[in-house]
């Protein structure tokens, strides 16, 4: 997101320039230049938050498009740049332009004027319908990695911020956070992902917030919500030998869940060979070297998360 006083079709600033800063010349057209490591000339397009092109028009001609032009004549690169205010024509630009596969990438940046940009028909908006969880890592990962997307519309959110039951909320950070863009009807489309590494059950909560440019971040008035719910840990795992080379795992089940649960049994012995069976009963036999120590752990599912790990050990 840039303000229009910071890209100009000139050497305005270095980096200074902007309404009210002081700086030195750089020898720089201070436009928005969209790169790619393709050395071609006359690469990529710019578009207007409407989707029609942005005319192309000259470094140091006299008479470029009003009030913006696109300019390629640097190799491997287009400038966007300003000859005129673009009160009119805020919002959401795009650059289309190849990689060095030669495959066509859109870059997005978001363009307003110098003052504060408060609209209300600007805010981000969360698709409460496409609220959606997903569960991300293997079963019997500790903790669990799961995942709350939903869908943003009205302009990419800046900041997520995310609760649970306990009402603590935090920022999500980059690691944690995954965005999709998808163009729609001239507008864009986020798919964002929030990513948790926990397991604890409850109502999760996200909002999405912008910063326009220096004001107070706008906050979206909705939010997505799901509730999450972990599978009840099964107890008393203990192991009976039936014979030298076998044994039969018992454990009490799990909580009173709305689904039936899944056991699952993964077993590892010395040299790391995994196995894993399961099953909806409250025992299982395997079958087992009598020469060598056996790590068993169990693991319950039928709710969104899978429950606590438990262990066992059969020794040689």
């Amino acid at each position: 997101m840039i303000a229009a006083g910071l890209f100009h079709d000139s050497d305005i600033d270095g980096p200074g320039g902007d309404i009210g800063v002081t700086g030195s010349l750089d020898g720089q057209n201070d436009g928005l230049w969209c790169q790619s490591s393709l050395n071609w000339n006359m690469i990529g397009t710019w578009y207007y938050p409407d989707g029609t092109t942005v005319p192309l028009g000259s470094a140091h001609g006299y008479y470029n498009p009003s009030p913006l032009f696109a300019n390629n004549t640097a190799t491997g690169q287009i400038g966007l740049l300003r000859t005129g205010g673009i009160a009119s024509i805020q919002g959401l630009y795009s650059c289309v332009i190849p990689n060095e596969e030669g495959i066509n990438q859109t870059l997005y940046v978001a363009a307003y004027g110098n003052g504060d940009f408060l609209k209300d028909g600007e805010l981000p908006k969360i698709d409460v319908s496409g609220s959606s969880f997903q569960l991300l890592s293997s079963v019997d990962a500790d903790p669990p990695v799961f995942s709350l997307s939903f869908n943003v519309t009205n302009r990419s959110p800046t900041i997520v911020t995310c609760s649970f039951d306990n009402g603590n909320q935090f920022n999500v950070s980059d690691n944690d956070l995954i965005r999709t863009v998808t163009p729609v009807n001239n507008d864009v489309q986020v798919q964002v992902s929030v990513i948790f590494r926990m397991r604890v059950s409850g109502l999760y909560k996200c909002s999405v917030t912008t910063d326009r440019i220096t004001t107070t971040p706008l906050v979206s008035t909705n939010m997505a919500m799901r509730n999450v719910i972990a599978t009840g840990s099964p107890s008393n795992l203990v192991y009976s030998g039936d014979s030298l080379l076998s044994v039969t795992l018992g454990w009490s089940p799990s909580a009173v869940i709305s689904a039936t649960p899944q056991y699952h049994v993964f077993v590892n012995n010395s040299n790391s060979i995994i196995m894993n069976d399961n099953t909806t009963n409250t025992e299982l036999s395997l079958s087992l070297r009598p020469d060598d120590e056996y790590n068993i752990r169990l693991v319950a599912t039928g709710e969104d998360l899978p429950s606590e790990i438990i262990n066992v050990t059969v020794p040689q």
